[in-house]
């Protein structure tokens, strides 16, 4: 029953300790280490910084990789100073088929303003598999400003209407004859039909306004089933096929390769905390909780376990107790930290939401 497992240790020595215990049974990692930046680099024997950090970071990766289950899904946030290096060691460690993303956050909006030619304004995590062939995400929930995209509604449910005419790649009739075919309209009483069934029909095909020959996004025997998703309009004397998407049929949203919603501003996470602790000075650039569960529920389901070796002021965990109170799920964190602050940040941070949301 218990929830989550927090570790006051150097995460190394940790990690040597879970592995036994914990070895393939984990579905989801999150990490936001050390970055090594200009303005706060970590310590280093001899000035060999990036070689160090290389260092630091190679052992955890290649010891928490034997921690994932076979298509567990392990996420490492950065920002330019050691993007490249770090992608090189993920593609080394993880192999490069395994990556399945490299995904920008804009998490300054206002851009870094000791930055001395262009102000930086972005980070970026990486989302890597151990097993691609195993591997599962989920796509996001919807947002209000995405429910409030289904301005339509009917007996069924609220809609919003796309093209039922295919656009973009492989979208010709050569592409995918079979997809090529037309629908029969009815202008006096609104009857649909894949097969004319009066003489009052009229043939719609899916020819765009260039002339050119495309498809439907379903074929004939798909459409028969779902002839009520279809909505014809006319425009310009032209008669155009809509498809109703139902808000009760979307699965969430597919995550982008771009995450720039201002819930993921670094700002967020400091406010967040000062609210919690009374004191964020002690702890410097806590991440936005809305990033951190979003990366946490596109990499886990509601039974997984999820383990953060760089824990910072807990965020991870916060995000795990959030996501379960959200949706009923028994998610499990494991959290390491070295630093103070796991007494006088996290561990309050964390007793505090546990207690009350």
């Amino acid at each position: 029953t218990i929830g989550g497992l927090m570790i006051k240790s150097e995460n190394w020595q940790a990690l040597n300790l879970l592995e036994r215990k914990y070895e393939e049974t984990i579905e989801c990692v999150y990490i936001d280490p050390p970055y090594n930046t200009g303005s706060s680099k970590i310590f280093y024997k001899n000035n060999y910084e990036h070689s160090s950090w290389l260092g630091l970071m190679q052992d955890r990766l290649f010891k928490i990789k034997k921690f994932l289950v076979e298509g567990g899904i392990c996420e490492v946030a950065i920002d330019d100073y050691e993007i490249q290096r770090l992608w090189f060691l993920l593609d080394c460690i993880f192999e490069s088929s395994n990556r399945l993303a490299t995904i920008p956050v804009l998490h300054n909006p206002g851009g870094r303003h000791d930055d001395k030619f262009i102000a930086t304004a972005h980070e970026y995590f990486f989302v890597y598999t151990k097993n691609r062939n195993e591997a599962k995400t989920s796509n996001l929930k919807l947002s209000d400003e995405n429910i409030r995209t289904f301005k339509f509604k009917d007996e069924k449910d609220l809609y919003r209407l796309r093209e039922f005419r295919r656009s973009g790649s492989h979208s010709t009739r050569i592409d995918r004859p079979n997809l090529y075919y037309p629908i029969y309209f009815n202008p006096k009483n609104g009857e649909i039909s894949v097969d004319e069934k009066s003489s009052g029909m009229i043939e719609i095909l899916p020819i765009d306004p260039k002339g050119i020959e495309r498809v439907w996004r379903w074929g004939k025997d798909t459409l028969r089933k779902k002839i009520n998703y279809l909505l014809i309009q006319q425009k310009n004397q032209e008669y155009v096929v809509k498809l109703k998407a139902y808000l009760e049929d979307k699965e969430g949203i597919k995550p982008k390769s771009l995450w720039k919603e201002s819930k993921y501003a670094a700002a967020l996470g400091t406010t967040l905390l000062k609210e919690i602790i009374g004191n964020s000075n002690l702890f410097s650039y806590p991440k936005s909780l809305d990033l951190v569960k979003d990366a946490i529920f596109i990499g886990s389901d509601e039974l997984s376990t999820i383990c953060d070796f760089f824990a910072g002021s807990g965020t991870t965990a916060h995000a795990v107790i959030e996501l379960n109170r959200e949706d009923g799920g028994l998610r499990k964190y494991i959290l390491v930290e070295m630093a103070d602050y796991f007494d006088t940040i996290m561990k309050p941070r964390i007793q505090k939401v546990v207690y009350s949301s």
